[in-house]
């Protein structure tokens, strides 16, 4: 198995990585946990912290079952979470074709980036005003 992301240090979290062969409910798991982890500790004015998601985007690399457990997972992101996830930022639109990614068809280029980054901040608006209630 190659290293999930190139990153060395995310070695140990293969088995919950798509690119690592996770199933949909190991990668749901490892977010629930994360994300409940996030939601139990309490931030500025007395607000416990919010928890946002990005879409995973297609790659290249991925088989049939990872684009269905991608897609799976997406959906389940753009649902909520079962309760856990505040905000959803769903970023697939905003990338090309990953056959035109520069360098391989893993890692998008500056343009699709940029493109992510605006769905992001376009989408954080109303959480900026740190008096906003959920």
């Amino acid at each position: 198995m190659a290293v999930c992301d190139r990153h060395p240090r995310s070695a140990r979290h293969e088995r919950y990585c798509l690119s690592g062969g996770a199933s949909l409910a190991t990668i749901q798991g490892y977010f629930a946990d994360i994300a409940n982890g996030a939601r139990a500790i309490t931030g500025p004015y007395g607000n416990r912290l919010r928890v946002h998601a990005t879409s995973i985007i297609p790659r290249g690399t991925f088989s049939g079952a990872q684009n269905t457990i991608r897609t799976d997972y997406n959906t389940w992101l753009a649902g909520g979470a079962g309760g856990i996830c505040d905000k959803y930022h769903d970023v697939n639109a905003a990338v090309s074709d990953y056959n035109t990614y520069p360098s391989d068809t893993i890692h998008p280029g500056p343009t699709d980036h940029a493109n992510m980054a605006a769905v992001v901040a376009a989408n954080m608006v109303p959480f900026l005003d740190p008096y906003y209630l959920f």
